[in-house]
């Protein structure tokens, strides 16, 4: 239901609202572009939410009461934010636009009414003409926008001297090539382009709109970061062999079943528990992010379990003591090699939400397997240990704000570095003050509250972590106070991740068999694709309105999608939000027969790659097999 988001943006209203009462403009200015962000970071989650199958309806029908607190800050949230315009409408009506160019304030003003109200300074893009180009930009820069596209008559000198990094100049009325825009445009999805020109005409509304079906374009071609399932999915498949070897997360259910399991994080409050933890770590089942396990390692902890999720390339994170190849590692089964070619005691793969529903998952993994799914690998701890039948979830060094020093492994210069490109927010803290965030921190505080929603009623969660942000929906409890702490209940843990790391012997079968299937589905998926892709270019060369046939083999290939192998469409979900994203800027039949056509051609390359890697790992393991036989 997106509450967390939708509360701290009712009260950044609410703050708006009394600022413009009283005639404040800067301050109610700082709090616009804060509601700005906010309801961009919504929009982004909703549509996130959507994608990954867990929409508003569903949330509904497992937590009703949720409806009625998701209705009322909605509500209100939309009141203010009708004042909030109309004020802005007013206060800029009421200059002229020679008086709104006599100072840096009247383009801020402007600026005001202009900028849309979801807006991401960091990622969203504005489009200038050359009048009032310069002031505007930089007006814009000072609240802290960071991409710009401007549309010019100017000439190539005049463009070298105005030109820099966060500005992509394009000759009006021009086609822009994709490349020129690949610098400032790397987001998931589509960004969000406005033009903002104190005047603008016809030509430069046509122009504008010729550079927004530009950036559709680019991110079409798969310009920008739209690669993760992609990568993980190439991975995954590249790694079925050793995969089928080694045991599941599932194997550790028993572990986890009515276990106090501790989840250590990288913040900077975990130097101030150490001491601590090196006496009590016993009464816990440990687990530490990667990032934490040098720390822990250094004091002389040895965790049961370490856990990663990433699937690019931070083998860097890796620790170099000697100590990990007496820990276990949970890792997503399309992690980077590099982590499973790390010397840890044995590597316990999770299901990939992407992958779950497939046979080859089903594989793996079993028939029934709980949805781990998280953003960031703590909460995606907690999600994995609670799913699994632990009685408690205690968290450390989960600070999830800035300013109290470096997290565990952090330089000086990569802190100072990545938080002065950040956007900051403001969090409630343990203490009940605010403290200064980031915005993906800031998504992890909703991802903590979801976990107590949906897991408040089977377990005991506490949140010990010594200072940084509040938690809704946890206990928050210093870990020198903690019940396992103060009172020994004589338990002691201990993962034998040795004992768990065998695997069944008709495992590397059932892994050839489910291959065998999905290179079928794969293969069919293929030819599908290439029939729809036909039937556009024939009914494009012929005239022909009537696209029943089209239709039809759509609806075969969904059902391919959704229930035969999902894999594809979690591989292919770049090309599949790139064709939505242009669908809506399609002005005939033609027009969308001639996208169809390119979009169905890339989900046959697509199904043939994924075809071809199936066969391999198959050959692999059957030649492996084979070889053990002899």
């Amino acid at each position: 239901m997106y509450t967390a988001t939708l509360e701290p943006l009712l009260r950044e209203c609410n703050e708006a609202v009394e600022l413009a009462k009283a005639g404040d403009i800067d301050a109610s200015r700082i709090k616009l572009d804060r509601i700005r962000y906010y309801r961009s970071v919504l929009a982004h989650s909703q549509n996130q939410g959507k994608d990954g199958g867990s929409s508003t309806e569903s949330a509904v029908q497992e937590h009703p009461e949720l409806l009625q607190t998701y209705l009322q800050v909605a509500t209100a949230v939309n009141e203010r934010l009708q004042f909030l315009h109309q004020w802005i409408t007013e206060a800029r009506a009421s200059f002229s636009l020679e008086e709104l160019r006599q100072s840096i304030q009247g383009y801020q003003l402007h600026v005001d009414d202009a900028l849309p109200g979801i807006w991401d300074f960091t990622t969203d893009v504005v489009v200038l003409t050359d009048e009032d180009g310069q002031p505007l930009r930089e007006a814009l820069r000072l609240r802290g926008q960071s991409k710009f596209i401007w549309m010019t008559n100017l000439p190539d000198s005049d463009i070298a001297e105005l030109n820099e990094a966060d500005t992509i100049f394009v000759k009006a009325g021009e086609q822009v090539e994709v490349e020129a825009l690949e610098p400032i445009l790397s987001r998931y999805s589509l960004p969000r382009v406005a033009l903002i020109a104190m005047n603008y005409g016809a030509d430069d509304e046509k122009h504008f709109h010729m550079v927004a079906k530009s950036i559709g374009t680019c991110v079409i071609g798969g310009a920008t970061t739209q690669w993760l399932p992609q990568m993980t999915a190439e991975q995954w498949l590249t790694l079925i062999p050793e995969l089928a070897n080694l045991p599941s997360v599932m194997a550790l259910k028993d572990q986890f079943e009515d276990a106090d399991v501790l989840i250590v994080s990288p913040g900077p409050s975990l130097a101030s528990d150490l001491e601590l933890l090196t006496e009590v770590h016993d009464r816990f089942l440990v687990i530490a992010t990667m990032k934490a396990l040098g720390a822990l390692f250094d004091a002389g902890i040895r965790p049961d379990l370490a856990i990663w999720q990433d699937p690019q390339d931070h083998s860097d994170a890796i620790p170099t003591h000697t100590e990990i190849a007496g820990v276990g590692l949970i890792l997503n089964e399309g992690c980077h090699p590099a982590f499973y070619e790390a010397n840890f005691a044995t590597h316990f793969a999770y299901p990939e939400p992407g992958f779950r529903g497939t046979s080859l998952s089903a594989a793996l993994h079993g028939e029934e397997t709980p949805l781990f799914i998280g953003t960031s690998v703590s909460s995606l701890s907690a999600i994995m240990v609670l799913a699994l039948g632990a009685k408690s979830v205690t968290l450390l060094g989960q600070d999830l704000s800035i300013g109290g020093g470096l997290y565990v492994g952090e330089s000086d210069a990569e802190a100072s570095s990545g938080k002065k490109e950040k956007t900051y927010l403001t969090c409630k803290g343990i203490h009940g003050e605010m403290l200064p965030t980031l915005p993906n921190y800031f998504s992890f505080i909703g991802e903590f509250q979801h976990v107590a929603q949906g897991f408040k009623e089977q377990a005991t969660l506490i949140n010990s972590t010594a200072s940084g942000a509040f938690l809704e929906g946890w206990d928050h409890i210093p870990f020198a106070e903690h019940p396992l702490v103060t009172e020994d209940s004589g338990k002691r843990y201990q993962v034998d991740v040795h004992e768990k790391s065998a695997v069944s012997e008709d495992r590397i079968q059932k892994v050839v068999d489910a291959l065998t299937d999905t290179e079928s589905r794969l293969d069919h998926a293929a030819r599908i694709s290439d029939e729809i892709k036909n039937h556009c270019l024939n009914s494009i060369e012929s005239g022909n309105k009537d696209v029943t046939a089209i239709d039809l083999l759509e609806q075969r290939l969904k059902i391919i999608f959704d229930e035969e192998c999902p894999v594809l469409r979690y591989y292919t979900s770049r090309q599949s939000l790139a064709l939505t994203a242009a669908i809506g800027s399609v002005q005939s039949l033609e027009e969308n027969l001639r996208l169809s056509a390119d979009y169905y051609e890339s989900i046959g390359v697509a199904a043939r790659k994924l075809l071809s890697s199936c066969q391999d790992a198959r050959a692999s393991l059957v030649s492996a097999k084979e070889g053990d036989t002899e």
